[in-house]
C-alpha cells in the first residue's frame, strides 16, 4: 500500500482534512444533491423547477424541492421569484455553488485515472438525462 500522501493536506492537519471531506459530502453526498448542481453548473442556469424535474427524471418533486431547500439553506444555491404574472421562481448557483466546479473537475480527473475502463459500461446507471 502507498504512503499515504499527508504533505498535500498541508497547510490543514489530517483530522481538519477529515472533518472538512465529512462536511463536504453531508452536502454533496447524495445522488440527487449533485445531479441537481452538476446541471445549473452545466446545463441551462437559472432553471425553474419543471425545467428541473424533467432533466433529472426519475427524481420525485418532493425530493427536488427537499434538495433545493437544502441547498440554497447552505448557501449553494440561489432563490429568486420573478414578480411576474404569475410569479415564478428561479433557481440558480450562488458564487459557493459554482466554485464546486474544481470539485467536479477532480473527481472527473479521479475518475478518468481509476474508472475509465468501467465507466462507458456503468454510464447509463451512473445519472440521469444532464442536459447541456
Amino acid at each position: 500500500m502507498p504512503e499515504y500522501p499527508i504533505k498535500y493536506l498541508a497547510p490543514l492537519t489530517k483530522e481538519e482534512a477529515i472533518s472538512y471531506a465529512e462536511q463536504f459530502v453531508s452536502i454533496m453526498g447524495d445522488k440527487w444533491s449533485l445531479l441537481l448542481i452538476a446541471q445549473l453548473a452545466f446545463g441551462k442556469s437559472p432553471s425553474r423547477f419543471n425545467e428541473l424535474m424533467r432533466v433529472l427524471s426519475p427524481i420525485s418533486s418532493r425530493t427536488l424541492s427537499i434538495k433545493l431547500t437544502n441547498l440554497t439553506e447552505r448557501g449553494i444555491i440561489k432563490k429568486e421569484i420573478e414578480n411576474a404574472s404569475p410569479p415564478f421562481t428561479l433557481y440558480s448557483l450562488t458564487e459557493m455553488g459554482v466554485d464546486l466546479v474544481f470539485a467536479f473537475k477532480a473527481m472527473a480527473d479521479w475518475s478518468l485515472k481509476w474508472l475509465k475502463p468501467n465507466l462507458a459500461a456503468n454510464q447509463k446507471i451512473l445519472s440521469p438525462n444532464i442536459s447541456s
